[in-house]
């Protein structure tokens, strides 16, 4: 399957996998951000994405992005038809402040097969054995 992207600023970089099996592919930032304590910054890319009609992409951080630069990388949902560019929303939970240069691998997205379904509302649901037992149904 065909992942088309475009660099839509000047110095971004192609997204890469570093293992032929990996899940995701690692996204580069674009530029300088300096992230306060306890705040939240867009970090961009410079790259949007075209997927292939029955593909999503979910961007979430990289094992080492919490270890190794103390951010926390918020979970984002890229939609088929979103065509602007790819941020990584990165929270600061330190006491100091961190500063993301150019060409760091904070994120990586994940491509995702989406499922079309429809919707029929029922009285009853199909017995599952669970039922309605939520958090922490399978104890501790």
């Amino acid at each position: 399957m065909l992942m088309r992207y475009k660099k839509i600023k000047e110095g971004a970089t192609t997204p890469t996998r570093g293992h032929e099996d990996d899940a995701g592919w690692d996204l580069y930032t674009l530029g300088r951000v300096v992230i306060p304590p306890r705040s939240y910054k867009e970090i961009p890319t410079g790259i949007a994405v075209d997927f292939p009609i029955c593909v999503w992409g979910r961007i979430t951080g990289r094992s080492s992005t919490s270890r190794n630069l103390g951010l926390m990388v918020i979970e984002g949902i890229i939609d088929t038809g979103y065509k602007g560019e790819l941020y990584i929303r990165a929270y600061n939970p330190g006491i100091a402040e961190v500063i993301s240069d150019d060409g760091w691998r904070v994120a990586q997205m994940i491509p995702h097969l989406r499922i079309d379904l429809e919707w029929e509302e029922t009285h009853n649901l199909q017995d599952s054995g669970r039922g309605n037992h939520g958090f922490g149904s399978t104890g501790r």
